[in-house]
């Protein structure tokens, strides 16, 4: 009987540790994650999407103003980017179905696009 016990204890004390570390992680999830507007829930990566806002943008190599190349951004081209860094962000856009352009982009040159979900009836 004694050892039923203890195993009772020491079964209870192992799953109630597992649910501590689990809802541990859950909160620090939510403390990073829940509060970036531009978070995608569904695989938890950072995705933002613009245009091109000035008349000249460029593609940039590494993430500093130094590897500027001289691929230039068209106007009116989408561009989505994954990551950030410092004032760059990492994306591609693409000119046609067969052309398509990664690299770091300066967020001073580009402009912001919200997307509005269509209505329903």
């Amino acid at each position: 009987m004694k050892n039923l016990i203890k195993l009772f204890l020491i079964v209870t004390t192992f799953v109630f540790s597992l649910k501590s570390i689990a809802g541990e992680r859950e909160r620090i999830v939510q403390k990073f994650f829940l509060n970036s507007l531009c978070h995608n829930f569904q695989d938890t990566t950072f995705i933002k999407n613009y245009i091109a806002a000035n008349k000249i943008a460029f593609l940039y190599a590494n993430p500093n103003l130094a590897s500027k190349t001289k691929i230039r951004i068209p106007k009116n081209v989408m561009i989505t980017t994954i990551k950030r860094s410092g004032n760059f962000e990492y994306g591609d856009f693409s000119v046609s179905s067969t052309k398509n352009f990664k690299g770091w982009f300066l967020i001073s040159d580009l402009q912001g696009i919200i997307f509005t979900p269509p209505k329903t009836n």
